[in-house]
């Protein structure tokens, strides 16, 4: 398996499973985890993508502890991919428009808290994706990727 190959079953993954678990650390140095609904763009393919509300504990902790780990696993509980990256909190309306129009019918937790129409405003957690690996539960083997490499 290649890389891309991976960003590829990473894809697969959450379309079927729709959520991920992020987790951060908070101001007392404690992990957080958090369950989201990220999602990959074309335009951008080394990055992991969520929606927040700005003024979320998540967004603060990310702006104060950029280094992050996602969870990703199959609905099937067969394949468990882990992403290690930078997150930055992208507060850009067409970034946030671009990710909606993949993701906002999975985002079901954020419209039943803040229904479309509603003046709350959101940002984009973009995580750039920098190491992942792939467990197959099934085998028990585990394969890294890199993606720091032009």
């Amino acid at each position: 398996m290649t890389p891309n190959e991976l960003l590829v079953e990473i894809d697969r993954i959450l379309e079927d499973s729709k959520t991920a678990m992020l987790a951060t650390v908070d101001s007392s140095g404690k992990p957080c985890c958090r369950w989201m609904t990220p999602r990959r763009l074309r335009s951008m393919p080394k990055f992991l993508l969520a929606a927040c509300e700005i003024n979320s504990s998540k967004v603060a902790e990310i702006r104060q502890h950029p280094d992050v780990t996602w969870a990703i696993q199959g609905p099937a509980l067969d394949v468990v991919v882990t992403v290690h990256g930078r997150a930055t909190v992208v507060e850009d309306a067409a970034l946030l428009q671009d990710f909606l129009d993949v993701t906002a019918k999975d985002l079901f937790v954020i419209w039943r808290i803040h229904p479309p129409g509603s003046r709350v405003p959101f940002a984009v957690i973009s995580t750039e994706i920098e190491s992942a690996s792939r467990f197959d539960s099934l085998t028990g083997k585990s394969v890294e990727f890199r993606f720091d490499d032009p």
